[in-house]
């Protein structure tokens, strides 16, 4: 091979490097640069068809950069003209050849392969896990911190635009959309700064005041005020202050000492289980943490409003944060004003972080909303009929949040059912659905009953009007009055189970006896409810969803909790999520992957047909 043969077989090569090189930076490396860059919690993939518009930008860059030179376009495609010998460059063009009409199939087939899904891939907010008190202490020493007059008036201007309406004028507690809420918004005026950093019966540090303003309380109308400036935040500090005599008369209290915790394992876990029992823990938070415990109803703030022991399994809703050593904190500190007291006295720094280790391996990994779609798993044989049917444990799950109805600040709503989990079974001929939440009683009247809805949006288009809703709703009610002692079961009761339509102007339709397919069970037990639903794949009624193999189904949960009143609007909702039920079989993406052969096929042949009339007309 001639060193100009070799020039231009190396430029060839460059340029399938480059293409080469393009995809995999932007496939692998760019999610993970963004990643690190933007700290987001999980890398971002970048869809395919934007891959393949950028391959075919830098493709057509590489053209105009060869042919804006005679010279440079002639050395260019002198590679493709077939020399006698079998050499290597000539096992470089067949391989390159071969190669590129494949790549072509293979990106028009990437593009269509998860064009299903591809729509659903933006994430639904869910409840934020709250980070750790560390993260606002860096902002006090980057900005002069210093309360004078003037941050102390801003302040004020501050708190009563965006505090006002829940805390009150006075900072009392006692604003005009206090009654509505729960839990109530804390008294300022009598020290209820329940998330502190601070010993027991202390003031808050201005990091913890700073804290709460800006990451906000999980499970509470206290909302993250990341949208304010960090002088602003800083200003609404000074002024909070100011709302209490104590701060301006007792020294600046200090953080408690957290140190070093003990490292992760069995043995420490087990013993923090067992602390957990020896401490009667499980009075209020129950036997598995789950907040229902025996004497968790009787529970009361210190100024005589119902309290709610924390659900432990719910590591999202930690009003102090869920890290170890936020729980480790927590115990220590307390929460001044509630049942939940400081241990500090009772439990040594060691037993103190065995009991935060165990109360971290039951807070649960995954967040609601942090997917949404749902994929039912395939199996053999008849579907499971009860909540407690093993088949279950051995099933994925989606978490999904629940949030109130009444939308306008503050939400109407009491945050007890903040999120469902569900899971989803079918075979070859039925599906089935379960549902579990947390309720501590389990407690039903005449007036109002627990119940769920799951609705099923027949439409295809997701920008409607209201008149072109057309949705499926499966309706399930508790029956009975009272708490239940163990388990409730409820097989196939038409009382219990019902199907509706909703559509023209969301009018409710309810479908007739001989079309009420859905059969169900329900059951209470240990402060949770499992509810199971189960119907054919697929029906005869055009009303009905029809779950049909590759269909993408857009669904949406509503609850009610009859223990806390709630009925009709009053009810805790989710957005749309997603159910598909097998894997999506479109001839499209083989067809499409054909057309790309064929193209990438057209394109090469064609270049390499006039490159070669070319040289042949010269040699002549």
């Amino acid at each position: 091979m001639t060193s100009q043969s070799r020039k231009n077989t190396y430029t060839m090569v460059w340029f399938f490097i480059s293409i080469i090189g393009l995809y995999l930076f932007l496939k692998f490396l760019s999610p993970l640069f963004f990643f690190i860059v933007d700290k987001t919690t999980y890398p971002l993939s970048m869809p395919n068809a934007l891959i393949l518009l950028l391959i075919i930008l830098m493709f057509f860059s590489w053209f105009l950069y060869v042919s804006s030179s005679e010279g440079r376009l002639e050395s260019f495609t002198s590679f493709l003209i077939l020399e006698e010998n079998w050499n290597l460059r000539y096992l470089i063009q067949m391989a390159i050849f071969i190669t590129f009409p494949l790549i072509v199939a293979w990106l028009f087939y990437s593009v269509t392969l998860r064009a299903p899904e591809s729509r659903i891939e933006l994430k639904v907010k869910g409840p934020e896990v709250k980070e750790d008190f560390g993260k606002t202490a860096s902002l006090l020493k980057e900005i002069p911190f210093e309360a004078n007059e003037k941050y102390i008036e801003e302040g004020k201007v501050l708190y009563r635009i965006h505090c006002r309406s829940c805390h009150g004028l006075e900072g009392r507690g006692n604003g005009p959309d206090a009654e509505k809420l729960d839990p109530k918004p804390s008294d300022f005026t009598k020290a209820e700064f329940r998330i502190r950093s601070t010993p027991w019966g202390e003031l808050p540090s201005d990091e913890d005041l700073l804290r709460v303003i800006t990451l906000g309380v999980p499970g509470t109308a206290m909302d993250p005020w990341g949208s304010l400036s960090e002088i602003e935040r800083l200003q609404l500090v000074s002024y909070t202050k100011t709302l209490n005599p104590r701060f301006s008369v007792e020294s600046p209290p200090k953080s408690v000492h957290i140190p070093e915790g003990l490292p992760v394992t069995p043995e420490s876990i087990a013993h923090g289980e067992e602390l957990f029992n020896s401490m009667k823990c499980f009075l209020c938070h129950g036997e598995e943490g789950r907040g229902d415990g025996p004497i968790t109803k009787t529970l009361k703030y210190e100024w005589d409003f119902l309290f709610r022991a924390r659900n432990l399994a719910k590591g999202w809703t930690y009003k102090a944060g869920n890290l170890r050593k936020d729980i480790y904190r927590s115990i220590s500190t307390g929460f001044y004003g509630t049942p939940m007291g400081s241990y500090a006295e009772y439990l040594t720094e060691e037993e103190r972080w065995h009991l935060a280790s165990y109360v971290n391996s039951i807070s649960g990994d995954e967040k609601p909303g942090a997917r949404i779609l749902i994929k039912p798993k395939l199996i053999t044989g008849n579907l499971p009929e009860s909540p407690e049917d093993p088949v279950f444990k051995e099933t994925g799950s989606i978490i999904i949040p629940l949030g109130g109805q009444i939308i306008s600040r503050p939400e109407k709503e009491t945050r007890m059912l903040d999120s469902i989990m569900m899971k989803s079974i079918y075979n070859d001929r039925e599906i089935v659905f379960l549902f579990e939440w947390d309720d501590i009683t389990g407690e039903q009247s005449k007036s109002f009953k627990d119940a769920l809805t799951i609705q099923f949006l027949l439409n295809k288009n997701i920008g409607m009007k209201d008149s072109d809703h057309n949705i499926n709703m499966w309706y399930w009610k508790a029956l009975l009055e009272g708490s239940f002692s163990n388990t409730v079961d409820a097989l196939n009761e038409k009382s219990l189970l019902r199907e509706f339509n909703i559509r023209d102007e969301n009018v409710l339709i309810q479908q007739s006896e001989d079309n009420q397919d859905l059969k169900g069970k329900s059951a209470w037990q240990n402060g949770k409810w499992k509810i199971v639903l189960k119907r054919s794949l697929t029906t005869d009624e055009e009303d009905d969803v029809q779950f049909k193999k590759g269909n993408l189904i857009r669904f949406a949960l509503s609850a009610w909790d009859g223990t806390n009143g709630k009925y009709n609007a009053e009810k805790a909702i989710s957005t749309w999520y997603y159910l598909m039920v097998g894997k999506p079989y479109h001839y499209r993406k083989y067809l499409y992957s054909f057309l790309g052969l064929i193209i990438g096929a057209s394109i090469e042949m064609l270049i390499i047909g006039r490159v070669r009339k070319k040289s042949f007309s010269k040699k002549i």
